[in-house]
């Protein structure tokens, strides 16, 4: 059984971000979309696949393993143009969730969001896409 931990990090370009218990954990390797993420509970809600140009988008992202400290860097493209790439330090060990919420400046045109975590070393952690309709 992996150790729970809990961690709040504040991210200035891509809004609030968390590491939250594994026991919470959807599908690992996979970022799950919705209107708002509670960073205590690390629930999702308004779960979803589209939304609208300029809405903040919250994330909830499974990590593919055990994260032992380091960073997680954000990688996001809208329709192949990378629109986010942040590194985030990391203190904590033994967390496989990692969440906040994407400012709508960063979704300014319709088509497809894809958000990459990964490692220090750029190995993918999770993924996930959604749909930004006019």
């Amino acid at each position: 059984m992996s150790r729970m931990r809990l961690m709040l990090v504040t991210l200035i370009l891509a809004g609030c971000s968390a590491l939250a218990p594994a026991q919470l954990d959807p599908q690992a390797g996979k970022v799950t979309f919705g209107r708002s993420l509670d960073t205590t509970t690390f629930v999702l809600t308004g779960e979803a696949t589209s939304f609208a140009v300029n809405s903040d988008v919250a994330y909830r992202g499974a990590l593919s393993r055990v994260l032992t400290g380091g960073s997680i860097r954000l990688h996001g493209t809208l329709n192949d143009f990378v629109v986010l790439d942040q590194s985030n330090a990391v203190q904590e060990e033994g967390f496989t969730l990692y969440g906040g919420t994407l400012p709508g400046a960063l979704l300014f045109e319709p088509g497809t969001f894809r958000l990459r975590l990964l490692d220090f070393g750029n190995s993918e952690l999770a993924t996930g896409t959604f749909t930004i309709t006019p």
